[in-house]
């Protein structure tokens, strides 16, 4: 009788570690895979730097390709308003959730309290994967759990030296952001302030090319070795040239 409780006990303990170890082996397959998936978002979205026609349409892809990684239920990005709300101004997933819910950025506010606002204030990524059992998160628990999200990351995006959007990122369930993953999200937190410098760069120059098109004087612009680079009609005018003679 004792021997056969030996071996039942050995039983156990063989599969209770059979099972701990399968568990194991879900989890990591699963933080590879999103990492992977992470890789991937970063790559196009530096593709998309370069094929959006504007801001909106960039932000907005962006959130589409972020709610394609595994266990990724919603996305946005937000700017805040004079009072501090922030408002969404692009958004991929279960937006239901943002309707009803209030954020702030201010910290004498409790809706500034949470991973959004504390991220606006410090400039730095806030993540947290239990959002549901953080004592700051209690203004938006309720919806949260209705909508079956759990962590929420919050990525500041810098443009010209202070935080200009913010990207909220939501996990439907609880998932340990291993180091890595936390590292490609601030890339990608990274590639989105590039993305919108140059847009807004690549706008201000089409905008002023077309101002400055429509002046009679001429008006050219050279590099630092002394091409021309841009010249308007004035410029044709006043040398008795063809656009075809200066590219030449």
């Amino acid at each position: 009788m004792d021997t056969e409780l030996v071996i039942i006990s050995i039983l156990a303990v063989a599969l209770a570690a059979g099972v701990g170890y399968g568990l194991q082996n879900s989890a990591n397959g699963r933080r590879l895979k999103r990492n992977n998936q992470l890789q991937q978002l970063l790559a196009q979205a530096s593709q998309l730097i370069h094929d959006s026609p504007n801001e909106a349409d960039f932000l907005q892809k962006v959130c589409s390709l972020i709610c394609q990684i595994q266990a990724v239920p919603l996305a946005w990005i937000g700017r805040p308003d004079d009072d501090g709300w922030v408002t969404p101004i692009a958004s991929c997933g279960d937006t239901s959730y943002l309707d009803n819910v209030q954020v702030s950025i201010r910290e004498d506010s409790l809706a500034g309290q949470g991973p959004v606002g504390r991220a606006w204030r410090s400039g730095a990524a806030n993540f947290d994967n239990d959002a549901l059992g953080n004592p700051n998160f209690e203004p938006w628990r309720t919806a949260a759990r209705a909508h079956q999200l759990v962590g929420v990351h919050a990525l500041p995006i810098h443009c010209q030296g202070k935080v200009d959007v913010i990207l909220v990122v939501y996990f439907g369930r609880k998932p340990i952001l291993d180091l890595e993953s936390r590292v490609l999200l601030e890339r990608l937190s990274a590639d989105l302030a590039t993305g919108i410098t140059k847009i807004r760069e690549h706008q201000y120059n089409h905008r002023l090319a077309t101002a400055l098109s429509q002046i009679s004087e001429a008006v050219f612009i050279v590099d630092l070795t002394g091409n021309i680079n841009w010249f308007n009609d004035g410029f044709l005018s006043l040398f008795s040239i063809s656009q075809a003679e200066i590219e030449g």
